[in-house]
């Protein structure tokens, strides 16, 4: 005997429509989009107001040059143990692995000026920039 054949599932005319959102539920994209608009708008404001303060016209990739010397925000950071700073340049394409004009790296500098967990907070985000995605340097710093 031939197998039964497949007979599809009765199909409706009307589709029965979703019921309607409550407004806080239909605002709730809008809320969380802007709300992202407004947190991106901090980080920009928080980096920009670091590199003027720490003298560098460059952006996140641009260096400071003295007389024998060249440093880079990055490398500034890890001095300075500021994690946030930190994971927010590495978020604008800072390259960890930059070497200053001693030779050293950003996790290398934090590592020297490191006295009693004084930089863990900014090696752990320099440090786990070799993981797959930037965000993890963003969520170590806690920013």
């Amino acid at each position: 005997a031939p197998p039964p054949a497949l007979v599809p599932a009765p199909q409706r005319d009307d589709p029965v429509p979703p019921p309607p959102l409550s407004p806080a539920a239909a605002s709730a994209p809008a809320r969380t989009h802007r709300s992202d608009c407004a947190e991106q708008t901090e980080r920009r404001a928080a980096l920009a107001r670091f590199l003027r303060e720490q003298g560098f016209a460059g952006g996140a990739c641009g260096s400071k040059r003295s007389l024998f010397k060249v440093t880079f925000p990055l490398h500034c950071a890890a001095r300075l143990a500021d994690a946030s700073a930190a994971a927010l340049l590495i978020a604008e394409g800072a390259d960890p692995r930059q070497r200053d004009s001693r030779g050293k790296t950003a996790a290398q500098v934090a590592r020297r000026q490191d006295k009693g967990g004084s930089h863990a907070a900014v090696l752990r985000v320099l440090e786990s920039v070799d993981a797959p995605c930037v965000t993890a340097a963003i969520a170590a710093a806690g920013a």
